[in-house]
């Protein structure tokens, strides 16, 4: 559990730290921001929770974290929630740009790693009803007290890009595994910043 260890902690730090407006802006993920090639924020922003209730999210990563770890690895579970976090920020940037706010990310890189683990349980025939619940949970919160930031779109990004690495974890086999999987994960990396950052470049 190294790993869900060094991001509980890390977030924990950020969520401090962002308590001071100028660390939030640059901690934090502004849709708008997108073009301006603010390369950290898709990254930062994953490991800022609102300060009380947001670190909830924290006790979700530990809950999560202390199972999916062990049976992904840590560089592979590290993947998965940084993952999640560059969808949560790729849809928010399609579907939400309009939208000065800052946004912190830890819930939508916690919906990614439940979203792996039901994956992971579907996959092994486990029972996946206290996930899904868990799941269904944060999801409803989040739509309920973020329908007018349109936070809740990053959601979708965040189980999506969740699911699709989980997917080239679980079914990539044979003595390439380690690669496929590798370039998989890499690859929807390189997708998720192109979307967010490419029109820039043009």
């Amino acid at each position: 559990m190294i790993m869900t260890w060094v991001l509980i902690g890390l977030t924990v730090l950020f969520s401090l730290a962002a308590m001071v407006p100028m660390a939030a802006v640059a901690i934090g993920y502004i849709p708008a921001d997108g073009y301006q090639l603010a390369l950290w924020r898709p990254f930062t922003y994953t490991l800022w929770a609102q300060v009380p209730w947001g670190l909830l999210n924290l006790l979700v990563l530990w809950m999560v974290g202390r199972t999916l770890e062990p049976s992904f690895g840590r560089w592979r579970f590290l993947a998965v929630f940084v993952l999640s976090g560059l969808g949560g920020a790729l849809t928010l940037h399609l579907f939400a740009g309009s939208i000065g706010a800052l946004f912190p990310g830890s819930a939508l890189a916690c919906l990614g790693i439940i979203a792996a683990s039901s994956a992971t349980k579907l996959r092994t025939g486990e029972d996946l009803r206290p996930d899904l619940g868990l799941l269904g949970l944060m999801v409803l919160a989040n739509v309920v007290l973020n329908w007018s930031s349109r936070y809740w779109i990053g959601l979708l990004g965040a189980i999506l890009f969740a699911g699709v690495a989980t997917l080239v974890i679980v079914f990539a086999s044979g003595p390439r595994r380690d690669r496929l999987q590798a370039l998989g994960l890499i690859g929807m990396g390189v997708v998720g910043l192109a979307g967010l950052f490419a029109p820039s470049l043009l």
